[in-house]
């Protein structure tokens, strides 16, 4: 890993028992020190720190009125830093649009702060207070690196040797601008790492004594069902755990149970052939005991007599890690193992102040990952602090399944983006305790599906097994559908990692896009996905007459549709948006174009030869990015411009971007017919181009028909279905054939059918299916 820590002279300037470096003009570091005992190596926290040379900002010292500080000014704002204070009251700030400067305050006191995530959701029942975040809408943010250890150049750590009053503080100031503060932050911490592709697919994992031979046979069942699987996790099962009495505990493990698992290296070589990655449990309190199979060698490797006495876990110790990692874990990975699920449960401290050993594990398992024809890194651990973005993949921990639970995660997953943290995984579905409910197990398998990391996961209950078809109908259709759909995404999903180098997280809040909207704000469940795409997450179940669920989100300005079926929406407003349990609200912003797979086996591990781009009318430019595995992205623009009764699609490759060759399939969501040859199917007209290269796709469509749908019929079936009194549902039955003849001829009536009657939860669903109707009129017209 390169390091660059150095200060640049030009950029630092020094006084007694203090030094300021202007990293970037969004980032300044504050260091004091009574000794003058400044740290150049990198730390915990930090990477580089690339201090500019000059550029646009100044600083100096003020002497004025007999009393020196430091001030730095920035197109953005003026610092002023009294080096006789302590930070934060050493500090103010002045934007230049503000006429007075205002104090700094640690995030923790800041109001404004708008939090980050949380170590871990183990044994939490719904919602948890997050720890402080980057994002404030103060525009700015305190970071104290002042207690973290030191990285030496060796690789290995070290206490600082500053003095214990010492502080060492980055300052950001970034106004609403969130994306130039992620770029700060990562040109100081370092990026969010790519991961590897088959990450983005669905993972089975389960706490469950499998043998090698009902593992094989699950996956059968898979693929039977049509479900896609690109990981396969095994639990602590996989090693010995009924241990001798005086060993202990069998949660600590390193040898294979061979009765479960007669030949693992056949059995990690038959998931390879399937194209999985693999991944294996271990707790590694307990170090290694007389029982396994490494003890002798272990012993002999640290010097060690072997004589029964366990070899201790210590992760502050350099020689008992390099063991660690070259006898326990190069050899189990010599054998297939692709990545570790570290499940360090056993509290926050070593014998270095300060130092968590889940940093250590996480930080050094991430430097010596190694997955098999796979240039990329990848851990599977719980939250270590401000940094953990550069190990991923998140275990968020042992969620209780209830719809509290539920209905926290999508802001919980989101949220993390305040601290540049993307790749959550969570126990879809909850893990343990709480309530066996199908409608709760379906929804939340949509919000996997829509979240960083889809992973069923579930504790050894024989009652929380997560397999499809275990479920009733609908629910085992739609879970199923979804699940395809998770794979057919993937090329979108990968697009979105390598957008997030820039600093826009794969999933989001809405205000790192819309922060001028204070609506952004009010939403915190609503998220974006990717670079085109709104979920409204349903996390609460369906009402018992009308069979729908409702989810209140807020659509920024200008036209979105609905992913699915191609409904249009205004936005600028709040939504409430009704789904049966086979649907769920995800939008699309007008004049995006999103790549599919059109093979949910395929684009996996390599990118997919056929390819779907689902189109949303409107004028817009979207992106797709591959790659060959390696840190050069291949960017391919997505060009599109509407006219009303035509649209022109095209492709153009960016910088190096080879030729794409590719089997090609257009899906204009809401055109029901238009010049070219093709169906009308599944609310989109479908046209194949069939083999073409991408790179340079040129396709004028004319003669655009929208799909304008009999908007009597479709409510009709929803208030037919619907249970309740007859004599209710016909008179809400002739009132909205009223009011669809109000709006048929005046689509600029303010009302909504919502709100023209008496509420209920099945008028409130008929009026959404009406609105949407209006819009699009409305875009006819």
């Amino acid at each position: 890993m390169e390091l660059s820590v150095t200060p640049n002279i030009q950029s630092v300037l020094t006084g007694d028992s203090w030094r300021v470096s202007v990293i970037s003009p969004s980032c300044i570091r504050f260091e004091t020190d009574p000794h003058n005992n400044f740290v150049d190596e990198p730390t915990q926290l930090v990477e580089h720190r690339p201090q500019l040379g000059g550029g646009d900002y100044s600083m100096f010292v003020d002497e004025g009125g007999g009393h020196s500080r430091v001030v730095i000014e920035t197109q953005r704002a003026v610092i002023y830093f009294d080096p006789q204070l302590n930070i934060p009251q050493a500090l103010r700030i002045k934007f230049q649009d503000a006429s007075s400067p205002i104090d700094v305050s640690w995030p923790q006191d800041d109001p404004g702060n708008l939090h980050g995530t949380y170590r871990t959701l183990d044994n939490i029942d719904g919602s948890h207070p997050l720890e402080p975040g980057l994002v404030s809408t103060s525009g700015y943010v305190l970071v104290d690196d002042s207690d973290s250890i030191v990285r030496s150049e060796d690789g290995w750590i070290r206490q600082r040797e500053t003095h214990e009053d010492a502080q060492d503080v980055y300052l950001f100031v970034y106004g609403q601008n969130y994306h130039e503060l992620f770029a700060s932050f990562f040109a100081l911490t370092g990026r969010s790492p790519l991961i590897p592709r088959p990450m983005l697919g669905n993972w089975w994992s389960r706490y469950w004594r499998y043998s090698d031979r009902e593992y094989r046979q699950l996956l059968d069942d898979f693929d039977s069902h049509h479900v896609p699987l690109s990981v396969g996790v095994l639990d602590m099962d996989w090693h010995i755990t009924d241990v001798p009495v005086e060993v202990g505990s069998g949660w600590t493990g390193y040898s294979w149970n061979r009765e479960l698992f007669p030949d693992p290296e056949g059995f990690l070589g038959y998931l390879h052939e399937r194209g999985m990655l693999t991944s294996l449990n271990v707790h590694p309190a307990d170090g290694v005991r007389f029982h396994e199979d490494a003890y002798q060698d272990m012993c002999r490797e640290l010097g060690k007599e072997p004589d029964g006495t366990p070899v201790e876990f210590n992760p502050v110790d350099r020689r008992f890690m390099d063991a660690y990692f070259n006898v326990l874990h190069k050899q189990l990975e010599a054998q297939g193992v692709d990545f570790w699920w570290i499940d360090w449960q056993q509290g926050e401290q070593t014998s270095i102040p300060g130092l968590d050993p889940l940093w250590m594990l996480n930080h050094y398992h991430y430097l010596n990952s190694s997955i098999r024809n796979i240039s990329r890194k990848a851990i599977f651990s719980r939250y270590a602090g401000l940094g953990s973005h550069r190990y991923p993949i998140g275990f968020s921990g042992d969620a209780i399944t209830s719809w509290d639970s539920l209905a926290f995660q999508p802001y919980f997953t989101a949220n993390a983006a305040n601290v540049g943290y993307y790749w959550w995984s969570h126990d879809i579905g909850g893990h343990m305790a709480g309530i066996r409910n199908n409608e709760l197990h379906t929804r939340w398998v949509q919000f996997g599906v829509f979240s960083p990391i889809m992973r069923l996961h579930a504790t050894a209950s024989p009652f929380t097994s997560k397999e499809p078809w275990v479920f009733p109908q609908p629910y085992c259709d739609t879970q199923i559908s979804f699940l395809q759909l998770r794979h057919q995404l993937i090329p979108y999903v990968y697009t979105s990692m390598w957008q997030s180098i820039d600093g826009r997280a794969p999933i989001r809040p809405l205000y790192h896009d819309y922060g001028d909207d204070g609506e952004a704000y009010q939403h915190p469940n609503t998220y974006l996905f990717g670079e085109s795409m709104i979920v409204v997450p349903i996390v609460a179940p369906l009402d018992p007459d009308s069979h729908y669920a409702g989810a209140t989100g807020w659509l920024p300005e200008g036209t979105w549709y609905d992913f699915f079926n191609g409904k249009r929406y205004l936005g600028g407003q709040e939504t409430v948006f009704y789904r049966d349990i086979t649907s769920y609200p995800v939008l699309a912003k007008a004049g995006s174009i999103v790549a599919l797979a059109t093979d949910t086996y395929a684009g996996v591990a390599d990118h997919p030869h056929a390819v779907t781009l689902r189109v949303f009318l409107g004028d817009g430019v979207s992106e797709l990015i591959e790659d060959d595995g390696g840190d050069q992205p291949y960017r391919y623009r997505l060009h599109q411009n509407y006219g009303g009764t035509s649209v022109h699609i095209s492709v153009q490759a960016q910088q190096d971007a080879p030729s794409r060759m590719a089997d090609v399939e257009l899906q204009l969501m809401g055109v029901r017919s238009c010049s070219y040859p093709g169906t009308y199917e599944a609310n989109a007209y479908r046209i194949s181009l069939g083999e073409c290269d991408m790179a340079s796709l040129d396709v004028h469509i004319a003669d655009l028909e929208l799909d304008i749908p009999d908007i009597r019929r479709k409510v009709f079936e929803v208030i037919d279905q619907a249970e309740g009194f007859l004599q209710t549902k016909e008179t809400l039955w002739e009132e909205a054939l009223r009011f669809i003849e109000t709006v048929e001829s005046d689509v600029q009536t303010q009302v909504s059918f919502a709100d023209a009657g008496a509420d209920s939860h099945l008028r409130r669903v008929v009026s959404e299916r009406i609105e949407c109707y209006r819009a699009l009129l409305a875009s006819i017209r």
